[in-house]
């Protein structure tokens, strides 16, 4: 480095540079300035320079980028929407938070100097006047403001905000912007005006009751009961009247209630006791009485008094909660491995195929090889089935006809299925486009289909249909997800034997398989679920012993064209010249990457981290294109990247990597139309990204 740069000097030119060494107290920054010494003829004779320690440069340097990263991070991570604004109608901002995104549905580069639209636009007509005012007239006493007021959003939908600022003065005391935090109470706005309807409905208590109600004597017989009973347990007020109330309480709980109420009775105690209730047609209520006794004055009579609750519903409600921690224990497992699992399938799968490539189509091996490859592919879509359910991959959500995902699915069915399974397709012509990923919908019916056939071991028949369907407010509450609107119903059939009802409750866990070991991994239906689920679909299950299974799955119809996508040549690759930088730190997956483009003919250079990568980029003018890992230690791929850009502005870059999109989000800001290369790869789908960076770049 040292004599390349007095080369220069010497050549005439002023040269400045930074170099570092070792020392006993750490590393040690240097810039060193060169500059030429001309004799009386004008020839350079000698050179003079200058060396300057600026180690506390850098260290204040990275100390600023920490700082400028933490507060990023703070902000990011901040439950609202941090900004700085202009003190005028329109609320121009100069600074917004990522927050904005979750708050609002639009992005900060949306709001900032109003390119898109002013944040004055995004307050509700009725409230903005308001606002206004309020914030002027704190303006003006030089006082911070705190509001309450309603947004729109970017999908039209309307929330409730809490917003804190004060203006910013300068040093004559002129107010020269606003600065605040505006969160989303939408929930607490809701709970307060649900608390208000509860308090009016408990008021009138005396007029009907919200709870069951009932006074039960000594013999444990009901003397009185409100309406509330009636409607709950399915009896009328005479049928309740005089009855035991212990041909209300399962089996299972009746001498345990019968103990709590000789107590309640005998100790005049307040007891709480949890039971289950039979309703008159003979399903169980799942029931939480509070219990207490009183008097009776006129025939001094000692009566309870209970107040029992329906616990049906949130007993449901908990157990989908356990459910949804279950979900995302395995969720978080899925990203935990997802990167080294994925990087070793990427060596396993890339240099397998360059050996099978390499083989003769006679070579006795050839035959193992390929075994190895398909249980290579069997692990990444094993891989890919994990992400999918815990909705941490980068799904490609698109309006797409689904009719022709069916009918391009149909072919690979009949061979899945088997001869003695019959495929009936009954696709509606005028079928709405709806929006999901048209590989992971490929993925539904593959899966379902899997299912079905094993459920029809001696054959039978495997139905796909589609249809439009609109549902009203009554048809959308006999669906628990699903909105009143206009849906594409997908419903797909079988005559197999049937799923039991204990089964039922366990389909969509994943893990969860009624085959025997080997025969299944446990994940089919709840990548089913979580693809629906992506989708913004719900789907629902019904089936009978020994006539068959039939799942209905809903996704919302929309009104856009579809995106049509033109296919692939399947021809050979197309070779390039261009010199490609591969960052990656783990040395299998670098060198196999370098290999893989280099055979594609590109000039490849390799670097493990930032330092590395920032050498070979400064001595190579002619580099065009680095492909970057997104996560590395100490410094990750978006980090180098952006030095290097520094450098060399009109790099293009395709980042790859084996982490879910929810750990890559946390180091760069992914975008549809983000250079992306999940792990594992194959040759072309890496070549045709990098090729189309390129020539973009051309």
């Amino acid at each position: 480095m040292h004599e390349a740069a007095n080369r220069r000097a010497l050549a005439g030119e002023p040269v400045a540079y930074e170099w570092s060494v070792d020392t006993p107290d750490g590393l040690t920054h240097y810039l060193t300035s060169l500059s030429p010494l001309y004799a009386a003829d004008g020839q350079v004779n000698g050179i003079v320079g200058v060396s300057r320690d600026v180690a506390e440069i850098k260290q204040a340097q990275q100390r600023l980028q920490e700082t400028e990263r933490r507060m990023a991070t703070l902000l990011g991570n901040l439950p609202g929407m941090a900004y700085r604004s202009h003190n005028d109608p329109d609320w121009t901002m100069e600074l917004v938070s990522e927050g904005c995104g979750r708050l609002t549905g639009y992005t900060a580069e949306d709001l900032i100097g109003n390119r898109r639209l002013s944040y004055g636009d995004l307050i509700h007509p009725d409230d903005r006047g308001r606002v206004y005012d309020d914030i002027q007239r704190a303006v003006t006493r030089r006082k911070a403001f705190r509001l309450e007021y309603r947004i729109m959003t970017a999908v039209g939908q309307e929330r409730w905000v809490w917003e804190q600022g004060s203006p910013v003065l300068d040093e004559s005391g002129r107010v020269v912007a606003l600065e605040g935090f505006v969160t989303d109470i939408t929930d607490r706005i809701e709970a307060e005006e649900a608390l208000r309807v509860s308090e009016a409905r408990y008021r009138s208590i005396f007029r009907i009751a919200a709870s069951l109600m009932i006074s039960v004597d000594r013999e444990g017989i009901i003397r009185d009961c409100n309406e509330r009973s009636c409607d709950l347990l399915g009896y009328a007020p005479d049928e309740l009247i005089g009855r035991s109330v212990g041909t209300l309480i399962h089996p299972d709980d009746l001498r345990e209630s019968r103990q709590v109420l000789g107590r309640i009775l005998a100790e005049g105690m307040v007891l709480n006791h949890e039971m289950c209730l039979i309703h008159k047609d003979g399903h169980t209520i799942i029931a939480s009485a509070s219990c207490s006794a009183f008097a009776d004055g006129q025939d001094e009579g000692i009566y309870a008094i209970c107040i029992i609750d329906d616990l049906t519903e949130r007993k449901r409600l908990e157990e989908q909660l356990r459910q949804a921690h279950k979900m995302e224990a395995v969720g978080r497992l899925a990203g935990t491995i997802a990167h080294d699992f994925n990087n070793l399938l990427m060596v396993i799968n890339g240099y397998g195929q360059m050996i099978y490539d390499d083989m003769a189509p006679d070579d006795p091996a050839r035959h193992e090889m390929a075994e190895m490859l398909a249980a290579g592919k069997r692990a990444t879509s094993i891989t890919g089935q994990l992400l999918v359910f815990s909705r941490k991959n980068r799904a490609e959500i698109k309006v797409i006809a689904l009719n022709d995902v069916l009918e391009g699915v149909a072919r690979m069915l009949e061979r899945l299925l088997g001869e003695d399974v019959r495929l009936d397709l009954a696709l509606a012509e005028d079928l709405a486009p709806v929006r999901t990923d048209p590989r992971h919908m490929e993925q539904v019916i593959m899966n379902l289909a899997a299912n079905a056939r094993d459920a029809m071991p001696t054959g039978g028949a495997f139905i796909i249909e589609t249809a439009n369907v609109q549902l009203d407010e009554v048809q959308a509450a006999q669906h628990v997800g699903l909105d009143p609107g206009r849906y594409v119903m997908l419903t797909v059939s079988d005559t197999g034997t049937g799923i039991e009802p204990d089964v039922l409750a366990h389909l969509f866990e994943p893990f969860f398989t009624t085959k025997g070991e080997g025969s299944g991994t446990g994940l089919g239906l709840s990548t089913v679920y979580a693809i629906v689920k992506e989708s913004q679909g719900e789907i629902y299950v019904y089936s009978e012993r020994d006539k068959g299974t039939t799942f209905r799955i809903y996704l919302p119809a929309v009104q856009e064209s579809v995106s049509r996508q033109v296919a692939a040549s399947s021809t050979s690759l197309p070779r390039g010249d261009e010199t490609i930088l591969v960052i990656e730190d783990q040395d299998q997956v670098r060198r196999l990457v370098v290999r893989v483009l280099g055979q594609l003919g590109y000039h490849v250079l390799a670097a493990g981290n930032a330092d590395e990568a920032e050498e070979i980029c400064r001595a190579t003018d002619d580099l065009r294109l680095v492909l970057a890992d997104v996560v590395m230690p100490d410094v990750s791929g978006p980090q180098i990247v952006a030095r290097l850009r520094e450098m060399r502005p009109q790099l293009r870059i395709v980042y790859m990597s084996g982490y879910t999109e929810q750990t890559i989000s946390r180091h760069m800001t992914l975008t549809p139309d983000t250079p992306l290369v999940q792990k594992p790869f194959t040759v072309e789908h890496l070549h045709r990204q990098v090729r189309r960076a390129l020539d973009a770049a051309d």
